[in-house]
């Protein structure tokens, strides 16, 4: 996985690149620094999904990724210019801004999912609030919806990071759900590896429920577990809301699970009013 820092000297590429195609020679010129170092800058850059490098014989044509993400990231500069960036996203922010994702995470639990400390923490988030990127309910922070170019680009960061941390490990595996630092892929055969847990379908038949799928599925995140059977059933609704079978399951699973942690675990993947209904009919 590609260092999740960013520093001064990168943000001041991206910007550089912001409006107009540029060498590393000639970036190495204006900045005063080495080839060497502007193209460590470069590779890092590149590896994050921000910028994209075409060569042309001896020449490198550097410019900001023609992606979703890059594109987010050229909104968000170009929208908020007036945004110290590094304050944003710099040093270790970028680990931390999916998180602040709706709908939010106290200090201490980004602290456990982050491995920061929590001073490192509480400064970041205090100057995020200081700048009105970020706002503090009861114990919860949350991006300001105000800021809406923010938001568009750490979604699509988060979805960014998550699709790399997969294909380093499983090339044939494909996402079917990614929420902040949490992802679900699909893959054609069974794994084993302490990093990924089964969910959704393939959880439901590890934990003895009628149910077959042709593909594998199996949960990352930073504080790996074993799914619960609620969660499993809200996995597998989440991926085929008309799916009978799992209608089923759900229905007969008020003998065993709480209708609470149903309730719970609908609001994270987002089909609160799907299950609600389901539950009810």
């Amino acid at each position: 996985m590609y260092k999740e820092r960013i520093n001064r000297t990168e943000l001041t590429i991206l910007k550089i690149l912001l409006d107009d195609v540029n060498s590393i020679t000639t970036m190495a010129k204006t900045l005063g620094l080495s080839k060497s170092y502007i193209s460590e800058s470069v590779t890092h850059l590149s590896m994050m999904g921000f910028i994209e490098v075409q060569r042309f014989g001896n020449t490198t044509a550097l410019h900001i990724a023609q992606t979703p993400l890059g594109n987010e990231l050229s909104r968000l500069m170009r929208e908020e210019s007036i945004m110290n960036h590094y304050r944003l996203m710099g040093g270790s922010r970028l680990k931390i801004l999916p998180l602040v994702l709706e709908p939010g995470c106290t200090a201490r639990e980004i602290c456990k999912r982050t491995g920061l400390s929590p001073r490192a923490v509480q400064g970041i988030l205090g100057g995020w609030r200081q700048m009105g990127i970020a706002v503090l309910e009861a114990i919860t922070y949350t991006l300001n919806a105000r800021h809406e170019a923010v938001i568009s680009f750490v979604e699509r960061y988060a979805e960014h990071r998550s699709l790399v941390h997969l294909k380093e490990r499983f090339t044939d595996g494909t996402i079917v759900w990614q929420g902040r630092d949490e992802y679900i892929f699909s893959i054609g055969r069974s794994i084993s590896d302490p990093e990924f847990r089964p969910a959704a379908y393939s959880r439901l038949a590890e934990l003895g429920r009628d149910i077959i799928s042709r593909n594998e599925y199996y949960h990352h995140s930073p504080l790996p577990s074993d799914i619960s059977e609620a969660e499993a059933l809200i996995q597998a609704m989440k991926l085929d809301m008309h799916e009978s079978r799992v209608r089923r399951l759900l229905l007969q699973s008020l003998a065993r699970v709480r209708r609470e942690d149903l309730a719970s675990f609908s609001r994270k993947y987002g089909i609160a009013k799907e299950v609600e209904a389901a539950l009810d009919g």
